[in-house]
């Protein structure tokens, strides 16, 4: 069904015989004759006219001729708003933020965006759709915001790239709907091609990750480029750790911290700590304490948390301060009580370890901060935490272990996808050994170029594992072509004391055709993983 699509206009009522006259007054207002302007608005407020009414609040929003009154311009604004969705929304707009620098009232604004929205006035689509998605918000309902969203970015009939970016976001992170990367990429690449820069922005995310679409660094080098050059100032921090960290592009320090100084000069905060890092580490730019001591310790002040994280390393390590092990051990904890995920991260490390008389060892401690990091999206986390609790010396938990592991194993973490799969074979996670999904996981691994899982699939398809009662086939079958396959894409100084001795034992149950055969193979899969790392790095 075609839907009706509001303007920002005024909406009128047919007024017969008074319209010249109200003309006249709404003249008035133009020239500037506010005192005559409001006795005209007077005469005719019994017409109901939408023009008067609106005229009336702006007399007395800004007192125009007469006393200035809010509440005289509420009174006005209320009754525009029973007849026209404009001033439905603008009255919620006031409820919102405040009338004239007072309460907002988010229970009214939620009340008249509603009232607007019903007459399918999109910015107000959008608005009550923001009050749904909200979670602190008493309205909270992510499933109904999601249908406004959608249901806005679907209707061809106009183009809005907030509803669209805001439809992929929720199919993204699976809020309101269930979760779909690849939708969620098609919307907000929809929303980027209308040149929405926070879309932009997160499409350079999308291709940095692999979330919905195929990882390509270079892709999401010139995206970030498209939205830094029009000061957005995520995409100006995004793209100095790409060339800070060899992403989509070559190394470039002084590059790097050009782009984070931009994005600083716009209110992105974080971006002094990466200044600062860098000033302090002196590999990429010259090395600078005393700029690096000035760009935290004014956000720290402010409490932001990764500027304290920085100077706690300033006043940890001494540089070029007086070395302050109490000052820098309030700092990390301030830091990480306040949401700084890598400050999460190291706190749980300096509990682990036990740094001093003020971060002392403290097992349980530094478990609480891992997770809470690893919960915060921290992937060094997340995989400290999956080995600790595979670790059979400490206090194991597989099922937990199995938790963290995995999520970093489907954001394509090689080294998660081996210490999973040592998991399944060893039993950890099932009455006996899971060999299909050890499988799984080895090869997963190996493909991204994991050696240790190379070496264990040589050794199980050189053995062959029996078939379990029951099984229809075996799952390593002894197969010494594929054994020397994996065997062969170990490089020679592997330091594990077995592969040599396996290595001659695989090669000596092969002919010589096959072998040759079997490195040609190898070396394609070899050439075919350099392609793929230039092609991720740019």
């Amino acid at each position: 069904m075609r839907r009706t699509i509001h303007r920002f206009q005024i909406h009128q009522e047919n007024v017969s015989l008074t319209n010249d006259t109200i003309e006249n007054t709404l003249k008035l207002f133009d020239l500037g004759k506010y005192s005559e302007a409001l006795d005209g608005c007077f005469k005719f407020l019994h017409t109901g006219d939408i023009r008067i009414l609106l005229t009336l609040v702006q007399i007395y929003q800004y007192g125009l001729g007469t006393t200035l009154s809010l509440s005289e311009a509420e009174k006005y604004l209320v009754m525009a708003a029973s007849k026209d969705a404009v001033s439905c929304f603008k009255l919620a707009e006031w409820y919102e933020h405040g009338i004239r620098g007072g309460e907002p009232d988010h229970q009214k604004a939620y009340e008249y965006y509603t009232r607007a929205a019903q007459q399918q006035y999109y910015p107000a689509m959008l608005k009550l759709a923001k009050y749904l998605n909200t979670v602190t918000d008493p309205q909270y309902n992510p499933e109904e915001a999601f249908t406004i969203y959608k249901s806005i970015a679907d209707d061809h009939l106009e183009t809005w790239p907030e509803a669209e970016y805001e439809t992929g976001m929720q199919y993204l992170t699976g809020t309101g709907t269930d979760r779909n990367p690849k939708e969620g990429f098609r919307y907000v690449s929809m929303a980027a091609r209308h040149n929405y820069l926070p879309a932009i922005y997160q499409l350079g995310m999308m291709y940095i990750k692999g979330n919905g679409v195929v990882p390509n660094a270079e892709t999401a080098f010139k995206l970030m480029n498209q939205a830094a050059a029009q000061n957005y100032p995520l995409a100006q921090y995004q793209l100095g750790k790409m060339y800070e960290e060899s992403i989509g592009t070559f190394p470039n320090g002084q590059r790097a911290y050009n782009w984070y100084s931009f994005a600083l000069s716009l209110g992105c905060e974080k971006a002094a700590s990466r200044m600062a890092s860098m000033l302090l580490d002196g590999t990429m730019i010259p090395r600078d304490y005393e700029k690096a001591m000035i760009l935290v310790s004014s956000g720290a002040a402010r409490g932001e948390p990764e500027c304290m994280r920085v100077l706690s390393r300033i006043y940890g390590e001494g540089l070029g301060v007086k070395e302050d092990q109490l000052k820098s051990s309030e700092l990390i904890i301030k830091a990480a009580e306040t949401g700084s995920v890598k400050a999460q991260r190291l706190l749980g490390m300096l509990y682990m370890q036990g740094r001093n008389q003020y971060i002392p060892r403290d097992v349980k401690k530094s478990i609480e901060w891992y997770t809470r990091s690893a919960e915060n999206g921290d992937r060094k986390a997340q995989f400290f935490l999956g080995v600790y609790y595979a670790d059979e010396t400490n206090a194991p938990n597989f099922l937990l272990a199995q938790r963290w592991l995995t999520v970093l194993a489907e954001n394509g973490d090689r080294e998660a996808m081996y210490c999973l799969a040592k998991l399944y074979v060893g039993g950890k996670l099932s009455p006996s050994p899971d060999y299909k999904k050890a499988r799984y996981y080895y090869v997963e691994a190996s493909h991204l170029g994991q050696i240790d899982a190379r070496f264990e699939l040589a050794k199980l398809y050189h053995s062959g594992v029996k078939k379990e009662t029951g099984d229809e086939e075996s799952v390593f079958e002894k197969d010494d072509q594929l054994a020397y396959y994996y065997a062969y894409l170990i490089p020679n100084e592997y330091p594990n004391r077995e592969y040599p001795a396996l290595l001659k034992e695989i090669e000596d149950s092969i002919t010589p055709a096959e072998k040759e055969d079997i490195q040609q193979q190898a070396r394609m899969q070899m050439l075919n993983q350099v392609s793929g790392k230039i092609q991720r790095n740019g």
